[in-house]
């Protein structure tokens, strides 16, 4: 059975905390002169767009027309859930503007999702079930952004994520499964447990996937932040001539050892 992870976890991460030493202690903004380097850690949030996504749903929608009133399918982009963390290398043009760059880890899964029903009430038979695919998703990344202290509670920052593909880590895992449903009763000899296939995606992703960038930070204390972030991608893939892209958002947890370690 698929979870949801969105639903449990959000408000845990609505309460996540970032740790982000500041180099000014009244302010929070950072001085001229100070630098720092910073470890970080985040769940993302992601779904699927693209023209994968129109072609998938095309397809259920063609189906639905000649399949008849008994049948009915359901097409479906959920989120899925993600994680990322890494290191950055951020130097201070001046109070308001920083830039940095680093190096990072980014898993992702994306999901498409079929849910079939037949109904025939002549013989009391109902057919349920679900067909969907996850693909799973890894890279390497180099973050290139911008940062505007608004002021010493706020920053603002902007930029391009330049994700790297871990091929022999992609792969798409397609599960599929029905349930009979005979005078009211489960029939156990007609129905279908789920059963999961794995297709390694080596040869149909993308080396290289820009994303583009845009976080929010809220300065909570001298040690403490939240942050959220709002990403677009370019295509992960491509299948049969239809680009897979995705939107999403991260939340993450910071921590500047530049009030340890003085560069």
């Amino acid at each position: 059975m698929h979870v949801n992870y969105f639903y449990w976890i959000f408000p845990f991460l609505m309460l996540s905390i970032v740790a982000k030493g500041q180099n000014s202690s009244v302010t929070g903004i950072p001085s001229n002169n100070d630098n720092s380097i910073q470890i970080q850690a985040g769940a993302t949030f992601s779904r699927a767009t693209g023209t994968f996504v129109d072609a998938f749903k095309t397809d259920i929608e063609e189906q639905n027309e000649t399949l008849g009133e008994a049948v009915n399918l359901n097409s479906e982009i959920p989120i899925d859930f993600g994680f990322a963390f890494g290191a950055t290398y951020t130097h201070n043009l001046g109070e308001k503007i920083s830039l940095s760059s680093g190096l990072g880890f980014w898993r992702t899964q994306l999901v498409t999702r079929v849910k079939y029903e037949y109904r025939n009430p002549d013989f009391s038979y109902d057919e349920v079930g679900t067909d969907q695919t996850t693909f799973k998703l890894s890279y390497v990344t180099l973050p290139l952004k911008a940062s505007f202290h608004v002021n010493d509670r706020w920053t603002v920052e902007a930029g391009v994520h330049l994700n790297f593909t871990l091929k022999g880590q992609a792969e798409a895992v397609i599960q599929s499964g029905r349930e009979v449903i005979i005078n009211g009763d489960l029939d156990e000899e007609w129905t279908r447990p789920t059963e999961e296939s794995t297709i390694a995606l080596k040869d149909e992703v993308q080396s290289l996937v820009p994303q583009y960038r845009f976080d929010i930070v809220y300065d909570i204390g001298p040690f403490l932040n939240a942050a959220i972030g709002f990403f677009g991608n370019g295509k992960h893939l491509t299948i049969e001539g239809q680009d897979l892209t995705s939107l999403g958002l991260q939340f993450s947890l910071r921590a500047d050892l530049g009030s340890i370690i003085k560069i």
